[in-house]
Order: structure tokens, then C-alpha cells, then sequence
């Protein structure tokens, strides 16, 4: 089996100058992307939508009759906090990543 020469990038080759452009394309925006995500953390954890409204609401979205409302609220009585937490941790690890991107 022949061995695979390792690929070299040549310094003022086509290739060299695509990755120097898209890392500081991504340096130069990373920082903005990470004060997005950060403001909307603070706006979704500086909410509460109270069962009541969050049941109302998805009725309305999803024109949900009596039955599949009910059934959606046994689902959500069951779940929400997996769901809930879930969400949380996605929050967190996107910030951890946009934070060592930065």
C-alpha cells in the first residue's frame, strides 16, 4: 500500500489566501454573533409564559380541537422539563462555543 504525502499549502498560493480570508472574515463576525446569542438568552430567561397562555397559545398556532389540546397538555405535563432544560444546555454550549471562537 502506498503512503499518502501529507497536502501542503503553498504561502501565497490560492488556497493560503481563501483560509487567511475566511478566519478573519469569521474572527471579524464572531463577536457580533456572540452579542446576539447573549441578548437573546437574556430575553428568553427575562420571559415567563404561564401554562395557561403557552396552552392558549399553541391552540391558536396549530388550531388544536378539546381532545388534541388535552392530549398536548399530558405530553407537556410529562415532558417540559426535559424540554425546558434541554433548551438551557443548548443555550449555554452555543455561548461556550461563540465564547473560545472569540
Amino acid at each position: 500500500m502506498r503512503k499518502r504525502e501529507p497536502k501542503t499549502v503553498i504561502a501565497g498560493g490560492p488556497k493560503a489566501t481563501d483560509v487567511r480570508l475566511s478566519r478573519e472574515w469569521l474572527r471579524r463576525l464572531l463577536p457580533f454573533v456572540f452579542g446576539i446569542w447573549l441578548l437573546s438568552i437574556f430575553g428568553t430567561s427575562s420571559t415567563v409564559v404561564r401554562p395557561n397562555e403557552f396552552f392558549r397559545l399553541i391552540q391558536q398556532a396549530f388550531q388544536l380541537d378539546e381532545n388534541a389540546l388535552q392530549g398536548f397538555q399530558v405530553f407537556w405535563g410529562a415532558a417540559w422539563l426535559l424540554i425546558v432544560k434541554g433548551w438551557h444546555f443548548t443555550e449555554f454550549a452555543v455561548l461556550l462555543l461563540l465564547c473560545v471562537g472569540t
